[in-house]
Order: C-alpha cells, then sequence, then structure tokens
C-alpha cells in the first residue's frame, strides 16, 4: 500500500516537475518578451493571462477584471471617474508593478508616466493608467504570438495618429 501511494506521488512530482522546467523557459524567455518583467513578475503576469488565449472576450473585459479600468458614473452634466475597487486585487496589483518596472526601460513608457503626472493624477493613478496601456500589448502580444518590439508599438501609435509623447533630450 505505501509503495502505490508513493507511485501515485512520484508520477504527479514528476509532472509537476516537467510543468516547472516549462514555465522556467517562460520565464527566462519572459524579460525578453516585455521589458520589465523579471524572474518575480513574469510568473504573476503569466498566472494573471492564463493559458486560454480566448479568456477574455476583448480588452475591456479584461481591463475591467484586472482593476486598470476606472469606474466612470454620470448622471445629466455631472460626470466623475472613480478608481475600481471591484477587481482581481492581485492582478491589479501585479500590473501595476509591471507598470513601475517597465517605465524604466521603455522611454515610451517614462513619458508616458511624465504626461499623467503632468496632467495632475497621482503616483499610483499615472502607474495604472500605465498598466492599462501595457495590459492591451501584453493582450495583443499573445493573440498574434509574437515578441515585444518597441518600434512596432511607436510605429502603430504614428499610423493610427495617437499622441505619443515624447521625452526632451
Amino acid at each position: 500500500m505505501l509503495y502505490q501511494l508513493s507511485i501515485k506521488n512520484s508520477s504527479s512530482n514528476a509532472l509537476s516537475f516537467c510543468f516547472f522546467f516549462f514555465l522556467l523557459k517562460i520565464v527566462k524567455l519572459l524579460p525578453l518578451i516585455s521589458p520589465g518583467a523579471g524572474k518575480v513578475l513574469a510568473p504573476a503576469l503569466l498566472a494573471c493571462l492564463g493559458r486560454d488565449p480566448q479568456r477574455f472576450c476583448s480588452v475591456a473585459e479584461a481591463r475591467v477584471l484586472m482593476g486598470t479600468a476606472p469606474v466612470t458614473k454620470a448622471s445629466g452634466s455631472f460626470r466623475v471617474v472613480r478608481f475600481r475597487r471591484g477587481c482581481w486585487k492581485f492582478a491589479r496589483r501585479t500590473l501595476q508593478l509591471f507598470a513601475e518596472q517597465s517605465r524604466h526601460q521603455c522611454y515610451w513608457a517614462q513619458a508616458f508616466y511624465e504626461k499623467q503626472r503632468n496632467s495632475g493624477h497621482k503616483h499610483h493613478a499615472a502607474l495604472r493608467a500605465l498598466a492599462h496601456r501595457r495590459l492591451k500589448i501584453l493582450l495583443a502580444m499573445r493573440q498574434s504570438g509574437s515578441l515585444y518590439d518597441e518600434d512596432i508599438f511607436l510605429n502603430s501609435q504614428r499610423r493610427y495618429l495617437l499622441k505619443i509623447p515624447m521625452l526632451k533630450n
């Protein structure tokens, strides 16, 4: 009986051991996939995004679930935008940490953060806005199966005539 129990445990351990090495490979590749995702944030980002590419119907649904989208309340001429409290807290924290790390490695992310701060947002609100944008990029990369390329991102922003904040030299 004890022998059978150890066989069952060893097969599940072998399966988890293989899965661990699969995750380790992905974790080593994720800093290349997206700047700012290191050995600690990479597995957390993988947990947030999940394995199924069709998990979210739209980017807006993912943003609401993960807490980067604010809540807008409007009635007549009254309109207020508030912090989203009803969300997956782990995902919001992970994306905010990812935004903090990525702004030190991508010049456009730092410029976007500074633009948010100059417009009156506090530190965490500016990071959530950056996380909001980074989440859309991560989901698009997962959908297409491509690696992160900053030139592609900047060219697509120019192509769609979006305002790109530039750093002063």
